[in-house]
């Protein structure tokens, strides 16, 4: 990896990795994406300071509980319009 410097150190034979190692080079200890995830949460810090970034993350978690709410209430809708109907249909018969 030319140009690229190990930020990172091998927990069990103190060897450089790098972030994007699963295993170390030297031992073969598995990284287990520690470094990685670390990477990655520092990434999304520095992301969510542009503002945005962060109306975007707002308007995706906005529909993302859209998602998770309007099958639920349409469904409720979709009954009591069915029951509704089928009462009027009764009604109707009398």
């Amino acid at each position: 990896m030319e140009g690229v410097t190990a930020a990172e150190r091998c927990p069990q034979c103190n060897h450089s990795v790098f972030a994007e190692d699963r295993y170390c080079s030297k031992c073969g200890m598995k990284l287990a994406g520690a470094y990685r995830s670390r990477r990655v949460q520092e990434r999304v810090r520095e992301a969510m300071q542009d503002r945005r970034v962060r109306q975007v993350a707002g308007g995706a978690a906005i529909g993302a509980a859209a998602g998770l709410v309007l099958p639920v209430v349409t469904t409720g809708l979709g009954l009591v319009a069915g029951a509704a109907y089928a009462g009027y249909k009764v009604m109707k018969k009398d």
